[in-house]
C-alpha cells in the first residue's frame, strides 16, 4: 500500500496535469503556477475520495502543499 507522501504526489500530479516524477516535497500552492483555485478544488476532491469522507473546512486552505496533504492522508487513511 502506498504511503501518504506517494498518494499526495500522485493526487497533485493529476490535478496539475504533470507527470508524478515532476512532483516533490517542495510543490505547493505558493511554488507552482499550475496550482490555482481550480487545481486546489480538484486536489481536495481527490483527497476526500481517498479518505472516504469530507475535509474539515478549517483544513481546506491548510492543505496547500505536498507535505501537508501527505500528513493529512497518513492521519486519515491509516484506519481503513
Amino acid at each position: 500500500m502506498m504511503g501518504g507522501s506517494q498518494i499526495a504526489k500522485k493526487i497533485v500530479a493529476e490535478a496539475l496535469h504533470v507527470q508524478p516524477d515532476m512532483i516533490d516535497e517542495s510543490v505547493s500552492s505558493d511554488t507552482s503556477e499550475l496550482w490555482d483555485s481550480v487545481a486546489h478544488i480538484n486536489i481536495m476532491l481527490a483527497v476526500e475520495e481517498c479518505i472516504g469522507g469530507g475535509i474539515p473546512v478549517e483544513q481546506i486552505f491548510q492543505l496547500n502543499s505536498v507535505p501537508s496533504i501527505a500528513v493529512f492522508l497518513d492521519q486519515n487513511i491509516q484506519h481503513k
